[in-house]
């Protein structure tokens, strides 16, 4: 049959009168990490840290192994703040690398351990790939992956480790977010602003499969935390 024909063009009207509801890039984002973020969530290490099976030495630990990578994220971010794609997403209010290591000197008082750490082989791994010539957007997949996890379910390790190891309120602004404002509002916000940010179909690959590597290593990293 033609296309010219009026049952066919019937047919094509009401096509093009179907409304379509494509998903979103944060929904696209939420889909292809859910098993790597979930493998990492499940680690012994966090699971046993957030029952409260462990102690102060392996929340510092934690924090120990965490904080070289707040170091180089921000210092990418600093030096990179004005670029199109990322300068919407600055806020000093997240930096949490001089937070994080005012919560590592406080446990190190309480708990009497040297300023020795090791650190995992996948926090290295993890660093190596915060390299000088990292694209945007997979910086990008480092922000969004770090700072709305301390928003979100960082929250609740604050919650659960300051119940179950006593620690005390001062040595837990690693997760003290009060220069942002409303928390729940700000992801709100940040969740918009990567949906409209301009990133090709390229980019948005490349930021999701920036995404799925650092769950991975953060469960490799949760994995090392275990044995040790």
């Amino acid at each position: 049959m033609s296309c010219t024909t009026r049952g066919f063009d019937d047919a094509c009207n009401g096509c093009q009168n179907i409304e379509m509801n494509p998903q979103s890039f944060h929904e696209q984002i939420q889909e292809a990490t859910e098993e790597s973020h979930r493998s990492a969530e499940r680690t012994d290490f966090i699971v046993n840290l957030m029952g409260g099976t462990l102690n102060q030495h392996a929340y510092l630990r934690y924090l120990e192994a965490l904080a070289p990578i707040y170091e180089q994220l921000e210092t990418l971010l600093q030096a990179r703040a004005t670029r199109p794609l990322l300068k919407d997403f600055d806020h000093r209010g997240l930096d949490r690398f001089s937070r994080v290591q005012a919560d590592i000197a406080l446990l190190r008082g309480h708990t009497g351990v040297a300023d020795n750490a090791v650190l995992p082989l996948a926090t290295t791994a993890y660093l190596s790939r915060l390299h000088a010539d990292i694209e945007d957007e997979r910086l990008l997949a480092h922000h969004y992956i770090r700072y709305l996890g301390d928003l979100s379910g960082g929250q609740a390790i604050a919650r659960l480790v300051a119940r179950h190891y006593q620690i005390p309120q001062e040595a837990l602004a690693f997760y003290d977010f009060h220069g942002l404002g409303d928390a729940n509002t700000y992801k709100v916000a940040y969740r918009e602003k990567l949906n409209r940010a301009a990133l090709t179909d390229a980019q948005k690959d490349a930021f999701i499969d920036e995404a799925v590597a650092l769950y991975s290593l953060s469960r490799e990293i949760f994995q090392e935390l275990g044995r040790a």
